[in-house]
């Protein structure tokens, strides 16, 4: 156990030494254990195949709502303001606990969560529903051979009598007759325009 926390410990200095120095050659070793070495290019090439997916979906969401939903650079430099009225002295040391470059790198989330914030708060309008959602229409006949039949259905129906009862009795459409006439949705301009 207590080799594994030296290892840990030692790929960890190696890391941050590694970052500090801003070493370009990719074979240099980044970490050493008891027999083997992990070098630069193998270290970079893991978190690239783990990660890597991942936070290229992440900077492509964060481009795309940055530039739909406009942020004043106002209003970002005023939650900057905030953050550093709240931390005072620690701001420096909560970027770098979160992992944060500096106060541009800070700036960009903040500017994010203000425009994640804005898409929130977007309603979806009627027309946006309407547009995205084509209306269905339920849809029912009696189908009879001639035009005196179907007006003394339309009688029986004015008179009460039900829907689904005449047109199991008398419909000649074998489909729709056992369902009392139903045809079920559709959407608009799909039928007949006698539908």
């Amino acid at each position: 156990m207590r080799g594994k926390h030296i290892f840990i410990i030692t790929a960890l200095i190696s890391i941050l030494m590694l970052a500090a120095c801003g070493q370009k050659n990719s074979s240099a070793t980044v970490a050493t254990a008891t027999d083997s070495t992990i070098t630069k290019s193998d270290f970079e090439k893991q978190l690239k195949d783990r990660y890597g997916k991942d936070m290229l979906y992440e900077m492509m969401a964060q481009d795309v709502i940055t530039k739909k939903y406009k942020v004043s650079d106002d209003d970002v430099d005023k939650e900057v303001q905030k953050a550093k009225k709240q931390y005072g002295d620690q701001f420096t040391a909560v970027l770098e606990n979160n992992r944060l470059k500096d106060e541009a790198d800070f700036k960009n989330q903040i500017k994010f969560k203000l425009a994640m914030n804005e898409a929130i708060k977007k309603s979806v309008t009627e027309k946006d529903v309407k547009d995205h959602y084509k209306p269905e229409i339920k849809a029912s006949h009696i189908l009879v051979s001639d035009e005196n039949e179907a007006k003394e259905i339309k009688k029986k129906l004015d008179a009460g009598a039900s829907f689904e009862e005449l047109a199991k009795q008398e419909s000649q459409d074998l489909l729709s007759k056992d369902k009392g006439g139903d045809l079920g949705y559709f959407n608009s301009g799909t039928m007949t325009p006698e539908f």
